[in-house]
């Protein structure tokens, strides 16, 4: 396990809610989001090296047994900055999507529910947690789209990957998301660069209970 995972799970074994009378352990939560799927926002304007360490972390580690749908804005997004050191973009475990391949988010949304049922139907079917669905940028590939039909997009890739009890992680490059995007969630994970540190910071679910922030 390299040393950015090895902090990565530190963090999140010992993370604390902001309010200490919650009595819920926050590894549950996750051992939950976990066994039944979740699909989670990410948000915060930080640099791109913290974007994809981000997603490198929360696609699952290189020697797990991880199927992975990466969605990125357009094929001018190299996805493998997103991917954990030593898995290829070209794994018959990875699927990649780009955006300006596709005509509109139905499009995308139906490539992504395709690599999906594909990876189910093999053998006995996705175990929980196998599927990470990472998808960097997205807000490149809702510009320029209605809130209706962002919306839709939003609430159909987590049907997907709730369906599969995957877990699926959007990101946002915005500080401020409206309340109406972040309820289409299970959780939200907060990104920030402080000096040269990297952190985050998870409401789960949105509007019930925030941890303290942590290193990335």
């Amino acid at each position: 396990m390299d040393a950015d995972r090895i902090v990565f799970e530190r963090e999140l074994s010992g993370a604390q809610f902001r309010d200490s009378s919650v009595e819920t352990d926050f590894s549950s939560i996750l051992a939950d989001y976990k066994k039944h799927g979740c699909a989670m926002l990410v948000t915060g304007a930080v640099s791109a090296a913290t974007v994809a360490r981000a997603f490198r972390l929360l696609g699952g580690a290189a020697d797990a047994d991880r199927k992975r749908v990466v969605v990125t804005p357009g094929s001018e997004r190299d996805p493998v900055p997103y991917l954990p050191e030593g898995v290829s973009p070209t794994d018959p475990d990875v699927r990649v999507h780009r955006g300006d391949e596709y005509r509109s988010l139905s499009g995308i949304r139906g490539a992504v529910l395709e690599s999906v049922v594909r990876y189910d139907s093999r053998e006995d079917g996705l175990e929980p947690g196998q599927l990470r669905l990472l998808a960097p940028g997205a807000e490149s590939l809702l510009a320029g789209s209605d809130a209706e039909s962002r919306e839709h997009f939003l609430r159909g890739l987590g049907t997907v990957v709730r369906g599969c009890r995957g877990m699926g992680y959007v990101h946002l490059g915005t500080d401020e998301v409206s309340d109406d995007v972040v309820n289409l969630f299970d959780g939200w994970i907060e990104l920030r660069e402080t000096g040269n540190r990297a952190q985050q910071r998870w409401h789960v679910p949105p509007g019930e209970r925030t941890t303290n922030w942590m290193t990335l």
